[in-house]
Formats: structure tokens, sequence, C-alpha cells
């Protein structure tokens, strides 16, 4: 008959019998599995769970190290792209001023021009040709202007895109950050 020791389960106390071919088994009570460590002519069982949380704290610490570096990485290139679509912003900001600013100027020029090219028109024939000169820059003043003002939605357009897009990379930035934070407590704790 093989030798049996009699040995209590760490997990629920449940007696248990292990002969010496036994290296590994799970507790008929609990269902835990243990290892059965023998040395000096001691032997006793540890839980699975103490060896796989070994193991795995290796394993998460090496995930994490890998998820760190790919982080960095991440994090760089948005960094980047933060940096594109803020000059892109600026840029959009820039064209939609000078474009406002010039629809206003063409607008206050074209009213400048109308009224004293009226004014000169009705005066007598002399002063036709400098009036309807100034009703043609009136005219086409104002035409610019027109024009300058009907593209303005375009540009504002252009400037909320950038202010999407930049807002969309910062939040990416946050979340790349708190995933890193993560990673480095692993990486502390173990």
């Amino acid at each position: 008959m093989r030798d049996m020791i009699t040995l209590a389960c760490p997990s629920c106390g449940g007696n248990l019998r292990v002969t010496e071919e036994i290296d590994r088994f799970a507790c008929p009570y609990c269902s835990r599995e243990h290892l059965v460590e023998r040395s000096s002519g001691h032997v006793t069982l540890v839980p699975m769970v103490k060896q796989l949380d070994r193991i795995g704290t290796g394993v998460d610490r090496q995930s994490s190290e890998m998820a760190i570096r790919r982080l960095r990485e991440d994090k760089r290139i948005v960094k980047r792209r933060i940096e594109e679509w803020s000059d892109e912003l600026a840029f959009a900001r820039a064209r939609y001023k000078a474009k406002r600013g010039n629809a206003i100027l063409q607008t206050v020029i074209a009213v400048c021009s109308a009224i004293p090219g009226v004014a000169l028109c009705a005066m007598d024939d002399k002063s036709i040709p400098c009036g309807v000169l100034l009703l043609f820059t009136a005219f086409f003043c104002g035409l610019a202007g027109l024009v300058n003002f009907t593209h303005l939605p375009r540009f504002d357009r252009r400037v909320a895109i950038a202010k999407q897009k930049l807002d969309k990379f910062y939040h990416r930035l946050d979340d790349l950050d708190a995933e890193y934070d993560v990673h480095m407590r692993i990486v502390r704790r173990t």
C-alpha cells in the first residue's frame, strides 16, 4: 500500500490524503487546486492561486512595460497632431478675420463712393463722368464685399472643424495619459 499523508486543505480545512506520487491535485471539498511541496522531510500544500499570482504579476509587469512603450509613441504622435491642428486653427482664424475685414472695408468703400457719385451725377454735365466712375467703384466694391461676406461661413466652418479636431486629439491625449498612469502603477507595484 502507498504511503499516505493526511493534511488539511489550506483553503477550506478539509482532510486531504496525499500520496508520494501526487504533486498537484484539487480538493474534493472546495475544488481549489494545490501544489504539494516536499522539502527536508516536510510536506506542505500551496494553493495554485498563489503560484498563479506570482506568474500573473510577472506577466502583468511585462505587459505594462510593453504598453508603456506603445503609449509613449502614441502620445508623441498625438502631441504632433495637436501642434499641426493648433497651427491649422490659427491659420483658419486668421483667414476668417482677413475675409471679414476685407468684406467690411469693401462695403465701407462702396457706401463712401456711392454717396458722392450720386451727388456728382445730380450736379451738372461736367460732373457726370466723375459721378459715374464713383458709382462703378461703389458697385464693384459692394459686389466684392458681398462675395466676401458670402464666403465667411465657409471660413467659419474651417475654424469649427479645426477646433473639433483639436478637441478630439486633446481627449485622446487625456485617455492615453490615464492609461499610461495605470500601467506605471502596475510597474511600480511589481
